[in-house]
């Protein structure tokens, strides 16, 4: 929160363990998320494509389902390079998506403030700046 706007206080709460302070961004992040309902509807619908393509590619293993279809194993779908291809393209579509919408929200009020070196400039390993 911006000082100039006299709104700012001293935290005077609990500190978090410090295993889970760099999931500070993701907590602030996540909390406007579900506020959304086209958000919300959105990240519903993003659950769907694994989902098919899980019970797809099940389908398509599944020896009694193929007897009773009368298929042959190359029948009704193959699972190989293409349909995991299609399968990263779909989901890093949506990912694109989300991170439009979400984004500048996010980091829109620190770069306004000047906040974002503090976040930049925080001792974190390599390994929690990725997670």
């Amino acid at each position: 929160m911006a000082v100039h706007r006299r709104t700012y206080r001293g935290y005077a709460g609990g500190l978090t363990p410090s295993w889970s302070r760099f999931l500070i961004l993701y907590r602030q992040g996540s909390r406007g998320l579900y506020n959304s309902r086209f958000l919300t509807m959105f990240l519903m619908a993003c659950f769907f494509p694994p989902l098919v393509m899980v019970l797809a590619t099940y389908l398509s293993h599944n020896s009694t389902l193929l007897l009773l279809l009368g298929e042959r194993k190359s029948g009704i779908l193959t699972t190989d390079g293409n349909f995991f291809l299609w399968f990263l393209q779909i989901q890093g579509a949506f990912a694109y998506v989300l991170t439009a919408f979400l984004g500048p929200g996010l980091i829109a009020p620190d770069v306004s403030n000047g906040a974002l070196p503090l976040y930049l400039g925080r001792p974190f390993s390599r390994t929690e700046y990725i997670l």
